[in-house]
């Protein structure tokens, strides 16, 4: 069964037509939803200067109405992708799809809207509900991650600084001629995951870990490297380049029980400042690398001795990292 027989809803758009396909369910706050979004032709050529994606929620507002203050319900954009920035021209009878991932900032009632700038055409646009909670779909399960005294053998793969394990100089991860710094690995396997990831273990560098500027989305300080079962055969790197090295601990993973946890794995992120895509500075910049994949852990100095800040924490992601603090 593809996509388009699972969910299809369509607009006519005078001519052309707008369908937006997306898988129902539930979906997890902080998580993503995936589609397509495609432009049918209609009987004539028509040019279409974009094609949107919205995210749209429902929130609460205080208005005054004939002089009395009520809280009435409001529809806000949250969240909004351009796929075709620079615009295209709809032939008759063609059929163009644009595949998108989109963010969900947080849970509710979330209306998903894809539309078509096409000058002339009667509102054109497709849209449909989602649910949107604090997690199952696409919401991998949380599991506490703790500092525990000692360095790591040799081919243990949970670490915390010191050397990486499947890492040596010629894939070393780098910024602008100098060498990152570990931070820890994660033993993908030692999670309680509902399914066996293709990759083995997560890492994390940083280019100095007392003093950067990872304060963004997509920043070029931090690198997020999964680590596949053939790299690990490399073990323990013999030789590495000259970086600050993060005291070396073991890595203990246990199952979660404490809500109030600030150091895990899994889940949703627990944000200290906010979640940032709900800031008024929200980057198209941020928007992109948080899109490019899920949220893996977050984690604060009580696991990696490193400079945070005040009461800092370093949020991870499949493509960036970077970190809050107060």
């Amino acid at each position: 069964m593809g996509l388009f027989d699972k969910l299809t809803n369509a607009v006519g758009i005078g001519g052309a037509k707008v369908e937006l396909g997306i898988e129902a369910g539930l979906y997890q706050e902080g998580g993503f939803a995936t589609g397509t979004v495609l432009i049918r032709g209609g009987k004539s050529e028509q040019r279409c200067n974009a094609v949107l994606v919205e995210v749209k929620q429902w929130i609460e507002k205080t208005e005054v109405i004939n002089g009395e203050s009520k809280t009435v319900q409001a529809k806000e954009t949250m969240v909004l992708k351009n796929l075709a920035p620079n615009g295209f021209d709809i032939k008759p009878g063609s059929e163009q799809a644009f595949n998108f991932r989109i963010y969900l900032p947080a849970q509710g009632k979330t209306e998903i809207v894809a539309s078509a700038d096409i000058p002339g055409a009667l509102d054109p646009s497709a849209a449909f509900k989602l649910e949107v909670g604090p997690g199952q779909r696409g919401f991998l399960p949380r599991s506490l991650l703790t500092r525990v005294e000692g360095k790591p053998g040799a081919t243990e793969i949970n670490r915390i600084g010191g050397k990486p394990i499947g890492i040596d100089p010629r894939n070393w991860p780098m910024h602008e001629g100098k060498a990152m710094s570990h931070l820890l690995t994660i033993d993908l396997h030692t999670l309680d995951l509902p399914f066996v990831p293709k990759n083995r273990a997560l890492a994390v560098f940083c280019i100095n870990p007392e003093h950067n500027d990872a304060f963004e989305a997509g920043n070029p300080y931090t690198r997020v490297v999964l680590i596949s079962p053939s790299d690990l055969k490399r073990g323990e790197a013999n030789e590495v380049p000259n970086h600050p090295e993060v005291p070396a601990f073991r890595l203990q993973v246990s199952p979660l029980t404490q809500q109030d946890a600030w150091t895990y794995f899994g889940g949703a992120p627990k944000w200290l400042q906010g979640d940032p895509a709900e800031s008024a500075d929200f980057s198209e910049g941020l928007q992109h690398s948080l899109e490019r994949g899920g949220f893996y852990c977050q984690f604060n100095e009580n696991l990696v001795p490193m400079n945070l800040g005040d009461s800092g924490v370093m949020y991870v992601f499949e493509r960036t990292a970077f970190w809050q603090c107060h």
